[in-house]
């Protein structure tokens, strides 16, 4: 087998959605002929955590681990939170109650740390990697974002061995649209904006997950680019069954950010009348912006709509499967076209009405009008008839139609094949 050493952040026992493309790669990759190798950091700081996808890291993959010096837990001390809970990834969102302290660790965060946190982890990375590479003859390094250091890394280690590199972007970099309310310097600004282009013309192929993420890099920089989507695992959803309720379920799961707007959803709820307001279970299970939580105790629904920590992911394949409409929300922020959440794929693979609220030039309308899983709606579409009639198809115990060949063609073994395709391309080249 060829070997690919892969650098990432997030891995297991890091849950969320950030971990579940590479691992889904390197369960799948020995299939097609690479042997993977990961390095990840020793110590990192996660939005969730969650130990039982450790038992979904194939048990002959070598992992190493590098010191990170997270600076988390300074964050922490310096704003007054709790040492020992995890902090939310919708922390850098622009918060008018924002303490002095919150405002002066988010501007440090934005001004100093470039380009992201992470950027401490760089040093004991590249000498652990260099070690790994010249033990196991490593034929090409694979680096996924976010953290954008993971490119930094990726890109000295290439430029040290001479061995080729592909780098992945579930995310854009400077222009994520969790950066839109970071008050940055100039300096900074052009400093990071330099990594970005260096890193997109060092690296020898560029693989993201949607189209118009090509569009923005490629301005940026002339490279080979690849769209690979996130996806499902089929062997995720093997041993659930749906089971029919006698309430009508609607989940959103993940992170909702402040900039992830749900207003018309809720004006759509308190339209209803009591009888079939008792009959709707909604929860929302994740990382809820405060803002969000605001909003619902305003509309009075909060008797409605529960909120829920993160469960493990197994869990949440439960409950999004167990549910007759899944939420969507893009965040309302420039250059929102490209953005597909990870949560799409493991939502069209229930088979369940999507609901999306976002624009509606958004890359992720063509995923639901191929599978027949849903449609989008902007911000301020009143959605009650929708709602109504999905509620009246649940009276009638009748389901939608989708197209489940158009499903399949989003399976995480499927995506895999396709990585193996360009790996081998670009070690041949």
């Amino acid at each position: 087998m060829k070997k690919v050493l892969i650098i990432t952040y997030y891995w297991p026992p890091a849950g969320g959605p950030g971990v579940q493309r590479v691992l889904k790669f390197v369960k799948y990759l020995r299939e097609y002929n690479w042997l993977p190798y990961i390095l990840t950091a020793q110590n990192g700081e996660f939005p969730a955590i969650d130990s039982n996808l450790v038992k979904d890291i194939p048990k002959d993959i070598q992992v190493f681990k590098s010191f990170n010096p997270e600076p988390a837990l300074l964050y922490k001390l310096l704003t007054g939170r709790k040492t020992n809970l995890n902090i939310p990834t919708y922390i850098l969102n622009d918060d008018t109650n924002d303490s002095f302290k919150e405002k002066a660790a988010k501007w440090i965060r934005a001004n100093i740390f470039i380009p992201d946190a992470k950027v401490g982890w760089y040093f004991s990375s590249i000498r652990q990697a260099m070690k790994i590479i010249k033990t196991n003859q490593i034929d090409l390094i694979f680096s996924s974002s976010p953290p954008q250091t993971v490119h930094l890394i990726a890109r000295k280690l290439s430029k040290k061995s001479g061995i080729p590199w592909v780098a992945d972007f579930r995310d854009p970099w400077t222009d994520a649209f969790w950066l839109k309310d970071i008050s940055r310097n100039y300096l900074s600004s052009t400093i990071d904006r330099w990594l970005e282009k260096n890193v997109l013309n060092k690296a020898n192929a560029i693989v993201t997950v949607s189209r118009d993420f090509v569009k923005l890099f490629s301005a940026k920089s002339n490279n080979t680019y690849h769209v690979i989507p996130n996806g499902f695992d089929e062997d995720d959803f093997n041993e659930i069954k749906k089971k029919r309720s006698n309430k009508f379920r609607i989940r959103y799961v993940g992170t909702l950010s402040k900039s992830q707007k749900i207003t018309n959803f809720l004006e759509a709820l308190i339209k209803c009348d009591a009888s079939c307001l008792n009959k709707i279970d909604v929860k929302f299970i994740g990382d809820i912006h405060p803002a969000i939580i605001k909003e619902i105790k305003e509309f009075h629904l909060e008797k409605i709509i529960k909120i829920i920590d993160y469960i493990p992911h197994q869990d949440m394949i439960g409950e999004i499967v167990n549910a007759e409409i899944l939420l969507l929300v893009i965040p309302d922020s420039p250059k929102n076209q490209g953005i597909i959440p990870g949560k799409l794929f493991e939502y069209i693979a229930t088979y369940n009405y999507i609901l999306g609220i976002g624009p509606p030039e958004n890359n992720a309308v063509n995923i639901l009008n191929q599978t027949g899983t849903g449609a989008m709606f902007n911000f301020k579409t009143d959605l009650y008839d929708l709602l109504h009639e999905q509620f009246s198809n649940w009276i009638a115990n009748k389901r939608n139609v989708v197209s489940k060949a158009k499903i399949m063609n989003f399976s995480r073994k499927n995506q895999t094949h396709e990585l193996s395709r360009i790996f081998n391309k670009v070690v041949t080249e």
